[in-house]
């Protein structure tokens, strides 16, 4: 791939970011007379139809966030001259780690499914 296709995939992916952001933020401020959210709000809101449609968008918005954060520190990496085809996101994480990125496995793994107990 040339550094001009890596540079152009980076930023349609940082662009998706954006907009995932974006409307994350929107929806958070929506809820945000209910923080800190109980699970009984939780609850009442998925009764309700709106409320589902909410929490719904979140969970999509969250997941495709996540999914193009991996993106965005592939092709990064790759345009770095790293070489990462192939590499778990695990080992891409902790690659980008040693580069001075302020994540780890561990507060990836949070992200991906939630603080571990």
């Amino acid at each position: 791939m040339t550094k001009e296709a890596l540079l152009l995939r980076h930023r349609a992916y940082w662009q998706e970011a954006e907009r995932h952001l974006t409307i994350l933020k929107s929806d958070f401020g929506t809820l945000r007379d209910l923080f800190p959210l109980s699970g009984r709000e939780v609850e009442r809101l998925s009764l309700e139809k709106e409320g589902l449609y909410l929490l719904d968008q979140i969970a999509y918005r969250y997941l495709k966030l996540q999914d193009v954060l991996g993106r965005l520190l592939f092709y990064y990496m790759l345009g770095k001259g790293e070489a990462v085809e192939g590499m778990t996101m695990v080992d891409l994480v902790n690659l980008a780690h040693k580069k001075g990125f302020p994540i780890n496995e561990d507060l990836w793994m949070e992200f991906y499914s939630g603080p571990q107990k």
